[in-house]
């Protein structure tokens, strides 16, 4: 085979090549390899190879994010990771953020393809039960992940402002600490009052004597610690100390000292007689009454050396508000530790009463009928010990810097717009200037216009709308319940609400039909299998008891979050990703049944007593509202291995 002049193989046949890129040609010296761009000039007119696109290798994507393939008709797909569930509604923010501002990823879910998602909605739903949510639901939009509300008692707008507001924590000063090993605390003694503290908030401190010379005394009448006598028992090294007083014709005057040890082991508790007639106990916030100070003969004097012979010069001093105690002991003490400014106020000088730092801190109720000298000085040792062992930023007031930014805010940083459906005072709350903002006045509105900005292409690149008739129809329906729970049996009205909700506002438990109506664990409370029939003159078990129909408004507020959630997902354009959030379940029953318990324990009116079945009843509905569901779906997408169906056929949207 030899080529004739314009270099092609005399011996190929019409068409030999056509099609056929890869070809043995003579100056390849035997080896096959791609026809070069220029060997279609060398053809006849009759011969063409069509010349394909050179292999490129794919590109490798960046760390961190979802593959931004696909065509014009590829989508997102999302994958949910229930090994990581219940979620918080953080991080339900963070997804959101993650998708549209590329923060950090969740764990909890995965979106594939997420540059393709053109817009992110996220609906709110307030009361969904989480145990029994409607089906309809979970056939249109796949399988929910939990989520898990801080409290069972929230109010709606808490959680939309959780999910709508983020915290921006300040930058970190100075390398970060090494993993593995935990921070150094500072020392106790790092915690006493400076000088100027001390003098800025009227403690008692020694002054210049009158001759000169620079000799330092104290007020008169006062004492000051000093070191212990040779052969004296050494000092404590921390004592927490509380005093009570009452109102002499010469003022405030001691009554009773307190003083305990650092393993809060009590060390001194004397009642003291005032020297001047009392003119007031002060009952209410000293707890001393006239009975306890007769035949006292302990005067301020001897309950000041027994607590002197406790301290030293070097011993920590822990109380709150400490100035009030040492003018009324009349003792100087230097390094005292004041947990009113060691937990300060977020409005100086202002100082929080100890019984709201041990609620907030301690997670403790004080001071409920009367002050306790031995309980307050308690709590004020363990909110000292408490911040030992946090740092020194535990427990401080926010600053204004670390005010919590709108979600609004972040998405406009990032290029995002966002438009809000909802009633105006929570549009002026969370779009600021970012964002713009569509007033609603009821669910009907707020799914109508929800569904007309869900379905226009383009912008906003966030949507959000909350549907609150459900919770609404709830609280109705809670004040029915607390009505039942007065001039009757608390405990069984309170188990009968608490089954109707289960059973029928929260769209059927098909499990609770199926055995007669009897309840389990997830009713609320747990159920005795032996305990016997009950006659009708006594309260039935919570077993026995029975489940009236819910009302008619509360399932068809079901009805309306279901209508609206199906309007709002057939508006969707291609691509969209829809976030439908339960943030917790029926929390105005469990409000309701607190409000319940705190006036039986009261006494008020004629609400029946609180027994330890309505306690069940009570935590059982708690645990049940603090549960919370979140849907995620990508329009025309998939979650998981499932395909999403566009919409549910029936006459009940349930």
């Amino acid at each position: 085979m030899t080529p004739n002049t314009r270099g092609v193989p005399e011996d190929l046949e019409e068409g030999e090549l056509e099609g056929t890129p890869e070809c043995a040609l003579p100056w390849s010296s035997g080896k096959r390899c791609r026809a070069p761009y220029f060997y279609e000039e060398l053809l006849d007119d009759s011969l063409e190879v069509e010349q394909p696109e050179p292999a490129r290798k794919p590109k490798k994507a960046k760390k961190g994010r979802a593959n931004d393939t696909g065509g014009p008709a590829s989508l997102a797909r999302v994958e949910l990771r229930p090994e990581h569930s219940p979620v918080t509604l953080e991080d339900i923010q963070r997804l959101i953020l993650w998708i549209l501002a590329e923060e950090t990823k969740p764990r909890w879910c995965s979106v594939e393809n997420k540059a393709l998602v053109p817009r992110v909605v996220l609906l709110l739903a307030h009361g969904l039960d989480a145990e029994a949510p409607p089906p309809a639901l979970g056939t249109l939009l796949g399988t929910p992940v939990q989520v898990r509300a801080r409290s069972g008692v929230l109010e709606p707008g808490q959680s939309a402002h959780s999910l709508l507001t983020l915290a921006r924590r300040a930058p970190r000063e100075g390398p970060p600490p090494l993993r593995g090993r935990p921070p150094t605390l500072p020392a106790p003694a790092s915690y006493a009052l400076t000088l100027e503290q001390m003098e800025e908030n009227g403690y008692p401190l020694p002054r210049l004597a009158e001759g000169g010379g620079g000799a330092m005394t104290v007020p008169a009448g006062y004492l000051a610690t000093c070191a212990p006598e040779a052969g004296a028992a050494p000092p404590r090294e921390l004592v927490a100390l509380d005093c009570e007083m009452c109102l002499t014709a010469e003022g405030l005057e001691l009554t009773r000292v307190v003083a305990l040890g650092s393993g809060g082991e009590l060390l001194l508790d004397r009642l003291v007689a005032p020297r001047n007639p009392v003119l007031d106990h002060v009952t209410r916030f000293s707890g001393i009454t006239p009975a306890m100070l007769e035949g006292v003969t302990t005067r301020l004097e001897d309950a000041r050396a027994e607590l002197a012979r406790l301290l030293g010069p070097d011993t920590l001093l822990v109380a709150h508000s400490g100035e009030n105690d040492l003018h009324a002991l009349k003792m100087v003490h230097a390094r005292v530790i004041d947990t009113a400014l060691l937990y300060p106020h977020p409005r100086p000088p202002a100082k929080s009463a100890l019984r709201v730092l041990a609620s907030r801190f301690l997670k403790r109720t004080i001071q409920k009928d009367c002050h306790d000298p031995v309980e307050d000085a308690r709590a004020a040792l363990d909110l000292a010990l408490l911040k030992f062992s946090r740092g020194p930023d535990f427990g401080l007031p926010a600053s204004p810097d670390a005010r919590r930014a709108r979600l609004a805010d972040a998405l406009h940083a990032a290029g995002r717009t966002c438009t809000f459906v909802d009633v105006g005072a929570s549009l002026r709350q969370f779009m600021g200037a970012a964002g713009a903002g569509v007033d609603a006045s009821d669910d009907g509105e707020a799914a109508r216009r929800l569904a007309r900005e869900a379905g226009k292409p383009g912008v906003p690149h966030f949507l959000f709308g909350q549907l609150r008739g459900l919770h609404a129809s709830q609280v109705a329906a809670a004040r029915r319940a607390a009505g039942d729970a007065r001039g009757g049996d608390c405990a069984r009205a309170l188990r009968l609400r608490l089954r109707r909700v289960g059973e029928g506002c929260v769209g059927g438990a098909p499990e609770a039909a199926a055995d007669g109506g009897r309840g389990s664990a997830a009713d609320g409370a747990p159920a005795s299998a032996t305990e016997p029939a009950t006659a009708e003159s006594e309260p039935p078990s919570l077993a026995e008891a029975p489940s009236p129909p819910a009302p008619h408004d509360e399932r068809a507020a079901l009805e309306g979050v279901v209508r609206a959630v199906r309007s709002v997902h057939s508006a969707l354009i291609p691509g969209a990703l829809l976030l439908v959030v339960a943030p917790q379940g029926n929390t105005a029953l469990s409000a309701a049944l607190v409000g319940a318990r705190r006036e039986a324990q009261r006494g008020a009116g004629d609400v029946a007593a609180w027994t330890p079945e309505a306690e069940e009843v009570l935590a059982g509905a708690c645990a049940r509202a603090a549960a919370g569901l979140c849907y995620v779906c990508v329009k025309g997408g998939e979650v998981g291995s499932g395909a999403l169906q566009a919409g549910v056929q029936g006459d009940s949207p349930l």
